[in-house]
């Protein structure tokens, strides 16, 4: 074998582990967005991996060298609806009838721009917060780190750090909605 030859059969290997680089340096944002749209919070697991697996199948047509954030957005939305079709489909009426208001309604919503004012209050807010509540909701949410783990480390027990977060979660959509509310930009 040459080397030339070599080289050949190790480039879809290669393109391959660069594109899963450059989806996981997404994975949180990705992450988020497919735990927005999934048609349940069962899915958005489901929606997430499927996100990569399309990204990965379609890495020479995307031809991206930059930030793919938009791209993995728009995916992530369709993949999103293409399972809300799917969940809709084995619903009773009523309930198709409801979903499918509801998705009109998420749709109206949730455009871009939308998105990116949500994105810049939740921003806001986060900077509004203690050092260390910043601190425990980037263990949990962005780096992944276990409840108990975090208690260990901030001498809390793992069911004190759940309410902990569930309370900065509210805390932080109560920001965000007077945030929204507040600055005519979101109005």
């Amino acid at each position: 074998m040459k080397k030339d030859d070599l080289h050949e059969t190790s480039e879809p290997a290669s393109t391959d582990a660069a594109a899963a680089v450059q989806f996981m340096q997404h994975y949180g944002f990705v992450r988020a967005m497919a735990v927005r749209f999934a048609p349940w919070p069962g899915l958005a697991d489901d929606v997430f991996q499927q996100v990569f697996l399309e990204f990965l199948q379609g890495r020479e047509r995307w031809e991206v060298k930059g930030n793919v954030r938009s791209l993995l957005a728009t995916m992530t939305q369709r993949i999103a609806l293409r399972y809300w079709k799917q969940s809709l489909k084995d619903q009773s009426e009523a309930r198709q009838q409801l979903a499918e208001y509801i998705r009109l309604a998420a749709e109206v919503q949730d455009t871009h721009e939308a998105w990116q004012e949500e994105s810049d209050a939740l921003r806001d807010c986060l900077k509004r917060l203690p050092q260390e509540s910043r601190q425990l909701l980037d263990l949990y949410y962005f780096q992944e780190v276990s409840t108990e783990t975090i208690g260990e480390r901030f001498s809390m027990k793992s069911d004190t750090v759940r309410r902990v977060i569930s309370r900065l979660r509210e805390k932080l959509r109560e920001c965000i909605r007077l945030t929204l509310i507040q600055n005519p930009r979101h109005a």
